[in-house]
């Protein structure tokens, strides 16, 4: 017997049990997935992150979302990250690379490339400083 039935009594069939929101599309979020890429663009953005200052900005930045996907009980949330810290696999959707959170905390700190985007982008901004000063100075 399904769990939308009803037993008849004297052998007659089941009766099946209408469910007006059988059909409806059940939203399911995946608060893990959210807050992982949340994780991944801190690191992103503070190359060589380590995790307790990762923990502490992720807490920051995003407390809705540590609450939706790992409860409220600091004890339980701070135990949780470190361990995503470790072991939680995030892969780069432009890159389909795939390392954990540590290891993109590293990479972005220590990957040629990176380093030289990092450079120019403060070239970049140095250069606007530049031009905003000697606009002053006049």
């Amino acid at each position: 017997m399904s769990e939308n039935t009803v037993n008849q009594p004297g052998g007659q069939p089941e009766l099946e049990l209408y469910d007006p929101w059988a059909d409806e599309p059940e939203e399911v979020t995946d608060w893990d997935a959210e807050l992982v890429e949340a994780g991944w663009n801190i690191i992103r953005e503070n190359p060589g992150i380590d995790c307790g200052e990762w923990i502490n900005e992720l807490l920051r930045q995003y407390p809705a979302e540590v609450v939706d996907a790992l409860g409220s009980n600091p004890p339980e949330v701070f135990a949780s990250l470190a361990d995503w810290w470790e072991y939680k696999e995030y892969t780069d959707p432009e890159t389909g690379e795939w390392h954990t959170l540590r290891e993109w905390s590293e990479f972005y700190a220590t990957d040629p490339d990176c380093l030289q985007e990092r450079l120019e982008a403060a070239n970049d901004r140095i250069r606007e400083l530049e031009k905003e000063l000697s606009k002053r100075s006049v």
